[in-house]
């Protein structure tokens, strides 16, 4: 299954999870760096994921990084759902 890791202050994309529910895609959500629920002491993990404190990546089941968003879109929800679609061939 696949996981969305969104920065310390991406909770935008743990509601935008409708729409891979609506996909049928099963996939969970959880905010990574400091303070977070992953917690980052260092506060390093947005950055070594390219991403900024409201950004996010998904990552494949082995562990590679399908889709990267440098931060929240106008749209979360609509911009996980294309890409889900895109990353897997869904219509």
């Amino acid at each position: 299954m696949p996981d969305l890791l969104a920065g310390p202050r991406g909770q935008a994309w743990t509601t935008a999870l409708e729409a891979a529910q609506s996909l049928g895609v099963p996939l969970t959500c959880h905010l990574a760096g400091l303070g977070a629920e992953l917690d980052d002491r260092a506060g390093t993990w947005p950055g070594l994921y390219g991403v900024s404190d409201d950004g996010a990546v998904l990552v494949r089941p082995d562990g590679h990084v399908a889709w990267r968003a440098e931060k929240v879109a106008a749209q979360p929800a609509a911009e996980l759902a294309a890409v889900l679609r895109g990353v897997l061939s869904l219509s």
